[in-house]
């Protein structure tokens, strides 16, 4: 039984990346960072636990899942920041979604680490972005299959992936 419309696998729309990145951009996506712990919080404030494990949709991930989910992307996306600044164009190693979700951290019905984590990373990610320079966002990595991107770019990219995610809970919310 769908939970959501037809619409729930991409409820904002697939990744549709911006042809050129400002400052601007970067600031706020900055603040949506740092926002992201708070606002992830407030969307889960009073649900109850079995409302927490239900799927959003068939073959879908639960709410909880994707809490663990936007812990685990905030983790690897400011490590690929790391990388592509202290290292010269280097290969990212992307991770199996679906495997780490798998794991026995991932299906905790307690999400209270996860929220945590979220918090200090996103902390720590606001605080290196902020002392970045424009030329600092223009420094890349490789993908092994979505190739080269610059940190502005891939900094566009992560505030759709959150998005993406937040969408899907909020949308769950109102089944």
């Amino acid at each position: 039984m769908n939970l959501l419309s037809e619409n729930a696998v991409y409820p904002i729309g697939e990744f549709q990346p911006q042809e050129s990145v400002s400052q601007g951009d970067v600031r706020a996506w900055i603040g949506e960072i740092q926002s992201t712990p708070v606002n992830t919080r407030n969307l889960l404030e009073g649900l109850p636990q079995a409302r927490l494990d239900k799927r959003i949709r068939d073959n879908a991930w639960s709410i909880r899942q994707l809490v663990h989910h936007l812990a685990d992307a905030a983790m690897n996306s400011y490590i690929h920041f790391k990388l592509a600044l202290s290292e010269d164009n280097p290969t990212i190693k992307p991770y199996d979604e679906e495997a780490w979700n798998m794991q026995a951290d991932e299906g905790s019905r307690d999400m209270a680490d996860s929220l945590l984590l979220l918090q200090a990373i996103c902390n720590r990610w606001t605080v290196l972005m902020r002392s970045m320079t424009a030329e600092q966002f223009e420094r890349t990595f490789v993908h092994p299959v979505a190739g080269e991107r610059n940190l502005a770019h891939y900094l566009d990219f992560c505030i759709w992936h959150i998005r993406h995610h937040t969408a899907q809970i909020e949308a769950s919310l109102h089944t």
